[in-house]
């Protein structure tokens, strides 16, 4: 597996989309990168709008869900209530990873 192209596919996205968040953010533990973004003044639209023009030319297999609602718990412990949203995984065949927005 190719780390850095998977990296590379995830911090293009992530460059393209940040100047739209008010709020973004990169950790990295372990070969693990996590990118944290959130977009207080957009609708749910132009977030929408942001990520498939991120992701519109990306080679491999593209999986978008939609979310009506949920709860994201983490160790026990709600961390967040979702409203509306949407889950995208892009899966690169030349590197076997996977990126998820």
């Amino acid at each position: 597996m190719n780390e850095q192209s998977s990296l590379s596919t995830a911090l293009k996205i992530f460059s393209e989309i940040k100047e739209h968040a008010s709020v973004a953010r990169q950790r990295e533990e372990q070969n693990i990168n996590a990118f944290y973004l959130i977009f207080k003044e957009k609708s749910f639209e132009e977030v929408e709008e942001i990520l498939e023009k991120a992701t519109t030319n990306f080679k491999g297999e593209k999986i978008i869900c939609s979310i009506s609602n949920g709860r994201i718990i983490d160790l026990g412990r709600e961390q967040f209530e979702i409203i509306r949203g949407m889950v995208i995984e892009l899966y690169d065949y030349a590197t076997l990873s996977s990126c998820f927005l």
